[in-house]
Parts: structure tokens; C-alpha cells; sequence
């Protein structure tokens, strides 16, 4: 089966308040009850177990976990009493009633993201349904946790928060840290907890952002700040304390999506069994993926098979699977799987430890040393099930990368994922998947972005501006007797200059390559005398090129997409998430 949708249609808004979105949001709701009937449609098997009732288990087990999650969430830190019953009035198995997801790693979102949390909520309103928030905690910190504007260099300022070693998820970013500890960073000294982290995250940004000292910019970051904090109290691990803090800040824009970490769902026995199907098929999965892949890149014209992420490495027997394992405190591996004998198929990580455990064959310098961790069998789900569950209780983690992370909640627990604009680009490659390997029809999903610049009046002016000013000054260089002052026109000197220059201007040389040479270096020579009657306005001109530039670099400053909503005024905020204003702000994919 081919996938048609290949040829992207997501971008992302270029202007101030603009909005994506698609499709419409007058036909979301159609789009909701058409994959609920297409859901109903399949009749494939997981592990043996009927499609629809594997799908109602995993809704089932997933809502469940969401609804003690959120609303731990909201007693813990002052929610409000409706938004509690709110929760608790969500059935604990929603088999005929819509989940409107979205998901994203538990950073500080920009508005761009945070507005998909929004469109969910709004949409489970406006449906009957339940919006939910997976939260990525499989996913590593960046290297910078956010941006910041700084009006006084005319910079964008990077804020790192603490120095977290590379490849450790959010999920085992857990207090009290230790720099110096392998786990986090290289860094040696003192023992700083979460609270810690926090404060100084909060000190890194009022110091480095000119905007966090102005009073109204300043109470909005305090308030998230100061409900981080309150959250590390309860919070397992630092990506948990900015998402409680959202989550608050939610309450009170209406926003009341349940909550979950992917940690959470990838211990349910759904998931687990998802896991098992995978593996079991290991061989054609791969093929469909990386099959996929190069769908995409011919497509799209990508070049380079990193992008939007590298294919599965078959080798050797060995087939890397789609998924990160890894223990408590550890940094995530890569799964490979290989079959033996026929009737098993062995599970390896990545490991630097070399051991009697190493399924490194023969000499071979370009195998991974890989340590077994287990082994499935090739045609017994329900034995497999317990072998899984003797690994994870062995202190291994199984969770989703990217693709199969949004395959599984896709197909077997919403009814309509919103992506941004990047989930949006990749997520055709899950729907090839899913045609070619479970032989479904895919779920249609939904795109939204928005591009939000603070609310800081900018200077009214453009590079047309400086390149004007700029060819104003090649001017005035190149004919300082067009711009010589009143008082410099009276002297007599001058006027013989510029009268000299004029007819030099205006004499032929007839090809004469020596006359043309002279009549050259003479008017450069007057040209060099008339401007220094010319200087303070050149200087001037200058001046003014820089302030313009100045200004630019201001506002250029200002116009970045990526700031965290927490810098924002609420009123602002506000004024712009109201669902009566989207119609207006709305850009239309292409081709619709």
C-alpha cells in the first residue's frame, strides 16, 4: 500500500499571531467520528487479543492511570474543586467516548506548542470527549532548556538551567543531583536538589533576560517558578515539576486535559503486548519503517538518511528495534533483536560493559557490544507477555521511540492526535507503517501551530530602510559636491573644486587610456577635499545606519517564536487562546 500524503502540507506560521491548523476546525469534529467508525472497522489481532477489544483495554488501563495522575496533579497544588469532579465524572472506560490527544517532552513550552493543549481541550469540550497530555518523559533534555530576549544586548540569551548529561531522559532526572555524579555531568562540587535547579533557573533568567526585571514580565515568570517549586515537592523528577506547573497555569485558561507520562503507559500491559508484536515481527517491521523512510526522503528531497530519522540497522542477523531500553538512573540504549534457532529471538541493549552476556558475533569490529537482557519466543504472545514482565521487573525500562510511540497512541488509544508542525511532517511515515504492517487503514491526525511574539511594541523600520540609508552614504562618498553645506558653497575654493569636478564629469577622453587614467585620479582627488566639508554629514548618516540597525537587531530580538509562554502576560495570553479569535488567525494547509 502507498501512502499519497507524502507531500507535505504543514508550515509553520511566518507572522505574529498567526495560527495553523488543519484540518479546519469547523471539520474536527467530523474527523473525530470518522476514525472512530474506521477504528471499529479493523479486524486484526494483537497477541492473539481481537483488535477492538485490545484498543477498549489500553483506553481503559491508560485513562484510568490519567485520571489518578491529573488529578494527584491538582489536589496536591490547590486545584480547583470543579476541575476535580470534572475528573472524576470521566468514565474509567471510555469505549464510545472520543480521547482527543496530544503530547509533547516536558519542557517549558513556547505558545507555538502549548497551544495544542488548547485545541484538546477545546475539541473534548466541544465533542463530548476526554482531552489528554502524554507527556514525553522518554525524551532527553536539550542542551538549552529555553530561550530568553534580552533588550539591553539585543540578543536572544540561552538558558541552561543545570548542566544534565547527555542521553539521561526526563524520566530519571530525579533530585537530589550531584554535579560531579556520571549520572548528570562532569562537573565536580556540591550536591544542589531539584529546588535548587529551579531557583537557579530563575536567577539564570532574570540575569540574562531584560525582560524578567520589567514588573509585568517578571510576575509571570515567578508565578511558574514558584509552582515548579511547589511541585518538586511531589514531582519524581524534574520534568515532572515544569509539567505540574503548566498544568496549574492551565486551570486557569480553561485548559482541563488529563495527564500522563509515556513512563506510565509503557508499563501497561497494552503497551507491553504492542512491544511483543513488534518484536515478534521484527524482520518485516523493519522493512515497513525504513521502507517508510525512504518513501519520505524521495518525496520530500531529503538528502540526508539522518533525516527526519535514521533507518533501522539490519546487519549480522541483528535487527535494531524501534523502542529505548534502559535501567534506573541510566542513559537510554538501543534494542536489537535477533532470531535464534528459529523459535526465539533474543533481546539485546547496547552496552559498553563486554561479559559472557555479549551477543557480539564472531570478530567482527562493526557489531555493537550488546548485552542480552532476555529472550521472547517466535510463536507464544502469551508466554512472552510474562518473559517481558520478568525483564521489567528486573529493573529494565521499555519505552517508545518517536514513530512507534505515535503509532501505538494513534492507533490504540485516541481518537484524534494533534502534532505540531514537525509531528505533523514525519507522522506520514507511521501512517505507511500502519497500512504496511497492520494492513489498517490510518487514523486521520490534526496539525497546529502558532507563531506568538511578546507583546513589546517594535520600531518601525526594515532592511529596504538600511539599504536606502546605506546607498545614501555611497552617495555622499562618491559626489560630496551634491551635499556640501551652504557655508562650504561661499568659499571660493570650494566652488572651484566643485566647478572643476563638473567638467571634468562632463570632458571625453576619446579612448585615450592615459587622459582617462588622469581625469579618474583627479576627481577621486577633489572627491577626497570636498568630503571633508562633508564629514559631520557622512558621520551623520552613519550614525543614523547604525541606530537603524540597532533597531532591526531589536526587533529581531523580539520576533522569536521559540519563548517559553511563562514570560508572557497572562491578559495577553489569554486575549490570544480564546477560541473565538482562532477563525481569525487561521492559515489554511496547502492544497485546501
Amino acid at each position: 500500500m502507498r501512502n499519497d500524503k507524502l507531500n507535505s502540507r504543514y508550515f509553520i506560521p511566518a507572522n505574529d499571531r498567526e495560527i495553523f491548523i488543519d484540518p479546519n476546525l469547523e471539520e474536527m469534529p467530523a474527523v473525530i467520528s470518522a476514525n472512530m467508525e474506521q477504528f471499529k472497522s479493523h479486524d486484526f489481532s494483537i497477541c492473539g487479543k481481537d483488535y477492538n477489544a485490545f484498543r477498549n483495554k489500553v483506553r481503559c488501563d491508560v485513562i484510568k492511570k490519567a485520571k489518578k495522575y491529573t488529578k494527584n496533579i491538582l489536589t496536591q497544588l490547590g486545584g480547583r474543586k470543579e476541575s476535580i469532579e470534572k475528573i472524576d465524572s470521566y468514565p474509567d472506560a471510555p469505549k464510545d467516548i472520543p480521547i482527543i490527544q496530544t503530547g509533547h517532552a516536558p519542557i517549558l513550552y513556547p505558545p507555538g506548542i502549548w497551544i495544542k493543549n488548547h485545541l484538546v481541550s477545546y475539541l473534548a469540550e466541544k465533542c463530548g470527549g476526554i482531552g489528554l497530555n502524554v507527556v514525553m518523559d522518554n525524551d532527553t533534555p536539550q542542551e538549552n532548556l529555553i530561550l530568553a530576549p534580552d533588550l539591553k544586548s539585543l540578543s536572544v540569551k540561552t538558558i541552561k538551567g543545570f548542566e544534565f548529561r547527555k542521553g539521561i531522559p526526563f524520566e530519571e532526572l530525579a533530585g537530589p543531583f550531584t554535579k560531579g555524579n556520571e549520572n548528570l555531568s562532569g562537573l565536580p562540587g556540591e550536591t544542589i536538589n531539584t529546588v535548587d535547579v529551579i531557583n537557579g533557573l530563575h536567577r539564570d533568567i532574570t540575569g540574562k533576560c531584560s525582560l524578567a526585571t520589567d514588573s509585568q514580565f517578571a510576575e509571570s515568570v515567578k508565578k511558574y517558578i514558584d509552582l515548579m517549586i511547589a511541585g518538586s515537592e511531589y514531582a519524581r523528577n524534574f520534568g515532572e515539576c515544569s509539567t505540574f506547573a503548566r498544568r496549574m497555569r492551565e486551570e486557569e485558561f480553561g485548559v482541563h486535559n488529563l495527564e500522563l507520562p509515556i513512563s506510565a503507559i509503557s508499563e501497561t500491559e497494552g503497551f507491553l503486548m504492542f512491544f511483543i508484536c513488534v518484536a515478534m515481527k521484527i524482520k518485516l517491521f523493519a522493512s515497513n519503517y525504513n521502507a517508510g523512510l525512504e518513501e519520505y526522503r524521495m518525496k520530500n528531497k531529503v538528502r540526508s538518511t539522518a533525516n527526519p530519522l535514521p533507518n533501522l540497522k539490519v546487519e549480522n542477523g541483528l535487527v535494531e528495534a524501534p523502542f529505548w531500553i534502559w535501567k534506573k538512573g541510566s542513559a537510554r540504549s538501543k534494542v536489537f533483536l535477533r532470531e535464534i534457532e528459529g523459535e526465539q529471538i533474543e533481546i539485546a541493549i547496547e552496552c559498553a560493559v563486554n561479559g559472557q552476556n555479549s551477543a557480539n558475533s564472531g570478530n567482527n569490529s562493526q557489531t555493537k557490544h550488546l548485552q542480552i537482557i532476555g529472550a521472547i519466543t517466535s510463536n507464544d504472545a502469551t508466554q512472552n507477555i510474562e518473559i517481558i514482565r520478568e525483564i521489567t521487573k528486573a529493573g529494565f525500562k521499555i519505552r517508545p521511540r518517536a514513530l512507534t510511540n505515535t503509532i501505538f497512541c494513534r492507533l490504540f488509544l485516541s481518537d484524534m492526535f494533534a502534532h505540531g508542525i514537525g509531528g505533523a511532517k514525519y507522522d506520514v511515515i507511521s501512517d505507511s507503517i500502519i497500512m504496511n504492517f497492520f494492513k489498517a487503514a490510518p487514523p486521520r491526525y490534526s496539525a497546529i501551530s502558532a507563531t506568538l511574539y511578546p507583546p513589546i511594541e517594535k520600531h518601525d523600520v526594515s532592511d529596504e530602510d538600511i539599504r536606502a540609508k546605506l546607498n545614501e552614504l555611497k552617495q555622499i562618498k562618491q559626489n560630496p559636491d551634491k551635499y556640501l553645506p551652504p557655508t562650504a558653497l561661499e568659499m571660493p575654493e570650494v566652488k572651484k573644486l566643485a566647478m572643476e569636478k563638473r567638467e571634468l564629469a562632463g570632458k571625453k577622453t576619446n579612448d585615450d587610456k592615459v587622459e582617462a587614467r588622469n581625469k579618474f585620479l583627479r576627481i577621486k582627488e577633489i572627491n577626497s577635499i570636498l568630503g571633508g566639508y562633508v564629514k559631520e554629514i557622512y558621520d551623520d548618516k552613519e550614525l543614523l545606519i547604525e541606530t537603524l540597525k540597532n533597531r532591526l537587531k531589536y526587533n529581531a530580538t523580539i520576533e522569536n517564536r521559540n519563548y517559553p509562554f511563562m514570560i508572557y502576560t497572562d491578559e495577553f495570553l489569554k486575549e490570544f487562546f480564546c477560541e473565538e479569535l482562532w477563525r481569525e488567525r487561521v492559515l489554511p494547509a496547502v492544497g485546501n
